[in-house]
């Protein structure tokens, strides 16, 4: 484990310097959701190579991998399909660091989506979200870019959870999609699902995210505050030069390890790509959108 040195600074579990991270925000309820469910968390997060107290701070951020793991080896013990639903369901606006508390101060929905898509790399860098704008039908999404990753349905259960209780948090608990869609298996259980989403839903879709009209983009929020907006864009821009200004470094360390694999094998490298993550918003989405009525 990797401290920085400094009492109350955020932890990072070790990861290559390619490596998407996140911080543990949306993970937090894992911990409680494995001992309602009757396991002791220590032994699971061991066996998924994290260790425990990292979850203490929500800021400590860990590899996107091994957070996908954690949430394989915890469905594993637990036996629990929707676990990543039953996770996403305790994590709120807030779990996701600076582009999160953005959402209440922006003027109307629109704003608020448009700056999570912006300022979501801060949180997480093993995925982006999507805010897709289709005539009547908006989608708030999410797409998994890291490779190797496991539990990838549980990702986005837990994921579109969170895009949910956000579009709730900003138009009211009782707001319901029009419909949602997830591009992971059908489940053989669907009562969860529809507790949590109270909405028609569709399974093997080509892509996993939240529908309503578009028209809700220009609700006014009630929260809003433009000099807390203002205030938290200008940490948003901040952190992402401190971010862009750690790229070299990182990619420098990567070429030398490259190198030095290289000559341990007796290999020639004629070309080396990599591939320097940075934000980057979807101009267009696969596929084309309809809306579904027989999806409950």
């Amino acid at each position: 484990m990797q401290d920085t040195g400094h009492r109350g600074a955020p932890v990072q579990d070790r990861y290559s310097p390619v490596d998407g991270v996140v911080r543990v925000g949306p993970l937090m309820g894992v911990p409680a959701m494995l001992l309602e469910l009757g396991r002791e968390p220590e032994p699971i997060f061991d066996s998924a190579g994290l260790k425990l107290a990292l979850f203490a701070d929500a800021d400590n951020k860990i590899s996107y991998a091994a957070a996908s793991r954690l949430l394989a080896h915890s469905v594993a013990a637990t036996g629990c399909r929707h676990f990543g639903l039953l996770v996403g369901q305790r994590a709120g606006p807030s779990s996701l660091g600076v582009a999160g508390f953005m959402l209440r101060s922006a003027p109307d929905i629109g704003t608020a989506l448009r700056g999570l898509v912006q300022h979501l790399d801060l949180h997480d860098q093993g995925g982006v979200p999507m805010l897709i704008i289709k005539g009547e039908v908006t989608l708030l999404g999410y797409a998994i870019q890291q490779s190797a990753v496991e539990a990838s349905d549980q990702i986005y259960d837990l994921s579109i959870t969170i895009a949910c209780n956000i579009m709730r948090s900003l138009r009211g608990e009782g707001w319901n999609p029009t419909e949602v869609i997830l591009s992971r298996r059908r489940p053989q259980d669907l009562a969860p699902y529809r507790r949590v989403f109270r909405a028609p839903i569709r399974f093997n879709a080509e892509q996993s995210a939240v529908v309503f009209p578009t028209c809700l983009l220009d609700y006014q929020i009630p929260s809003a505050d433009p000099l807390l907006h203002r205030h938290l864009e200008k940490e948003a821009t901040e952190l992402h030069s401190l971010q862009k200004a750690n790229i070299v470094p990182n990619l420098r360390g990567l070429l030398c390890q490259v190198a030095a694999g290289a000559q341990m094998h007796g290999c020639r490298c004629r070309q080396t790509a990599v591939h320097a993550r940075a934000h980057v918003a979807p101009a267009a989405a696969k596929g084309r959108y309809q809306l579904s009525p027989r999806t409950r």
